[in-house]
């Protein structure tokens, strides 16, 4: 067997001697490599570092899984970005395919948001792309999701018939056998108001955070059901227990859909919006919403909320100097720790 090592679990560092390879353990050995572009990318099928005795998680770009407290999520695939910040992180539920949004505010103040990709090829992932399957020149894109059943990818627009800036509207595109589809517009509310955070249920339903006329306060969060027709026609919002006459946004049900994650400004919070979440009731109703607390919350922003696919890391993202960074944390271990 070749055994080679990365640094930080991505990238190949050829200044490691075998010898002190066999020093580090057998958790940095490697059995698969393969070539992108001018990048060596290698993978690891060995579960522990023995270094920190943490798991080693290959679907995860390799990187150490963290524990009951939140740590930067930051694989090697973020380190060529120019500076821009990369959120909503979305992983395939067969860990085929990773898609991010990737946000710029660089250029004067402006807001350019495009949607990147990373395919998983053998044991190792690419290098990030803009997904030009989804793009449509001049217009932002992001906020990608999965349906359950991995066949879909929903995501957010400023695309006609949105309107820059954040008049933004649903896209869907089929995962095909090779690619994916070229997207198609989403009926959602169908009004001239911004559809944020397009989260597909397992029933076909959509969630998501918009302002509607109906709200009850600036934003609130809503679920879109499908008519007789598929049509996206029958649209609740959420009620009092969870919108409030303040901000709510980001609507997100871990994989048994007994649980909803969500943002609100309500006041109690550690910072100007915090992450709440709220259990279904024996009835079929949402309940009284609890505030995840402090370190998942601050006194910044925190925000996008969402679960990995088979439901053990909760992704974050927090606002640090103007500029979105992303977090995870083991979140069984959380809740069990701070007694939510």
């Amino acid at each position: 067997m070749i055994a080679f090592v990365f640094k930080d679990w991505g990238q190949l560092d050829l200044s490691v001697s075998y010898n002190d390879l066999m020093k580090r353990g057998p958790a940095l050995l490697l059995d698969h490599w393969m070539e992108n572009g001018s990048r060596v990318v290698l993978w690891t099928s060995v579960r522990r570092d023995v270094s920190t005795n943490k798991d080693v998680l290959p679907d995860y770009f390799g990187l150490a899984a963290p524990g009951a407290e939140p740590e930067r999520f930051s694989p090697w695939i973020f380190r060529e970005l120019g500076g821009k910040a990369p959120t909503n992180p979305e992983f395939s539920p067969d860990f085929k395919h990773f898609f991010f949004s990737l946000v710029d505010t660089s250029q004067d103040g402006s807001y350019r948001q495009t949607i990147m990709h990373s395919k998983r090829m053998g044991n190792g992932w690419g290098k990030p792309q803009e997904a030009g399957f989804l793009k449509n020149d001049d217009y932002n894109m992001g906020e990608p999701f999965f349906s359950r059943d991995g066949k879909f990818l929903y995501f957010q627009s400023n695309r006609p018939p949105g309107k820059p800036i954040w008049n933004v509207k649903v896209f869907c595109s089929r995962v095909l056998e090779e690619g994916f589809s070229k997207p198609e517009y989403v009926p959602v509310a169908d009004q001239d108001h911004g559809v944020f955070f397009p989260f597909p249920a397992k029933d076909g339903s959509l969630y998501f955070c918009s302002d509607l006329p109906d709200r009850i306060g600036r934003t609130d969060l809503y679920r879109a059901e499908l008519d007789d027709r598929g049509h996206y026609s029958i649209v609740s919002n959420l009620g009092s227990l969870l919108n409030t006459e303040h901000i709510e946004w980001d609507p997100y049900l871990d994989p048994d859909e007994e649980m909803m994650l969500f943002v609100s400004g309500r006041p109690g919070g550690f910072g100007e919006v915090d992450i709440y979440l709220s259990r279904l009731t024996d009835e079929g109703h949402w309940g009284e919403p609890k505030n995840l607390g402090e370190p998942i919350n601050s006194s910044l922003y925190d925000t996008a909320a969402k679960l990995s696919p088979e439901g053990r890391f909760l992704f974050f993202q927090r606002i640090i100097d103007e500029k979105e960074v992303l977090y995870w944390v083991d979140f069984e271990k959380y809740l069990v720790k701070h007694g939510l």
